[in-house]
């Protein structure tokens, strides 16, 4: 899912400011065929926090699967 501004993706993802987590960047990945990904909806984190944004999880990502890597656009 692509986000238009900084708050949304903050609010889907449940990405807390109070965690100091600083968004810059938004990449893309291709990951091979039968590489075990956790994915499933981002948990509320507290108030303005709700989450149910889709997020995946893949361990130790190596550089060569990035496709490109963007500034966000906010």
């Amino acid at each position: 899912e692509k986000y238009n501004s900084e708050e949304v993706l903050r609010e889907k993802l449940a990405i807390r400011h109070d965690w100091g987590v600083n968004i810059t960047n938004v990449s893309e990945f291709r990951v091979p065929k039968g590489t075990w990904v956790s994915e499933g909806p981002a948990a509320a984190q507290g108030a303005g926090y709700p989450g149910m944004g889709y997020q995946a999880v893949v361990s130790n990502l190596p550089r060569a699967w990035v496709v490109k890597t963007l500034r966000v656009p906010w």
